[in-house]
């Protein structure tokens, strides 16, 4: 089997276990992942833009929260909105772009070197915005995880398909909760992503996740169009 079928089957299996409650379980770990990338999205471009205090909390039914203080302006509140959803499916294409990039060229990182950037990035994380108990622990596990992923020699051999079920995991979670945008209800406790733009610009929350959700295909189109065409040069 060759690299780029390595993708699809795991394009594949990432698509079913997303669709199976046993799936759902297995990929737990994963599911925190995408979260802890989501609410780091909006804490990078909040900093970005001027704010403070910015703290994440993660919950453990896969739900996070981003707070912060900042001078209220329409254009920041939602760049910072707007980049939870789209920070997580650039994440996940650029995770497995990387992976499977390193073996066309010596141009970018090995994939124990990505896992071992993704161990410093949360470990970071966890001194910088996370906030509360269990975001604290299951961050605290993901980058456990990463560094001996990256460090252990007999996973070695694996961890480039490792680090594309991990990015391709994380690109299909930041579709499916886009998708979850539709059912929530003006009842929910905290204002969606969706929610904070229509209340900005007066356009409805669908019209966001629509938006959204059409650009996060298109990049996640791109990178496997990428990844074939760069192919097809070798």
């Amino acid at each position: 089997m060759n690299s780029l079928q390595t993708i699809y089957l795991l394009l594949a299996i990432s698509l079913g276990a997303s669709f199976s409650r046993w799936g759902i379980r297995l990929t737990y770990p994963l599911r925190v992942f995408s979260t802890w990338i989501h609410e780091c999205s909006h804490a990078v471009v909040a900093t970005l833009l001027g704010a403070s205090a910015v703290q994440i909390t993660l919950a453990s039914d896969g739900s996070g929260l981003t707070k912060y203080r900042m001078t209220p302006s329409r254009l920041r509140q939602s760049a910072i909105a707007s980049a939870g959803y789209l920070g997580t499916t650039v994440a996940g294409c650029g995770i497995f772009y990387l992976a499977e990039r390193r073996t066309l060229g010596p141009l970018t990182a090995s994939a124990q070197q990505v896992l071992l950037g993704l161990a410093v990035l949360t470990a970071l994380s966890l001194l910088i915005w996370i906030r509360n108990l269990f975001g604290f622990i299951a961050v605290t596990a993901l980058t456990l995880a990463f560094v001996a992923l990256s460090r252990h020699q007999a996973l070695s051999h694996y961890s480039r398909v490792v680090l594309l079920f991990v990015g391709i995991q994380t690109a299909l979670h930041a579709l499916f909760d886009l998708r979850n945008l539709y059912r929530v209800g003006k009842s929910a406790a905290t204002e969606s992503d969706a929610q904070t733009l229509a209340r900005l610009f007066f356009l409805p929350a669908g019209f966001w996740a629509t938006l959204w959700l059409v650009m996060s295909v298109a990049f996640l189109y791109a990178t496997l169009r990428s990844l074939s065409l760069i192919r097809a040069l070798v």
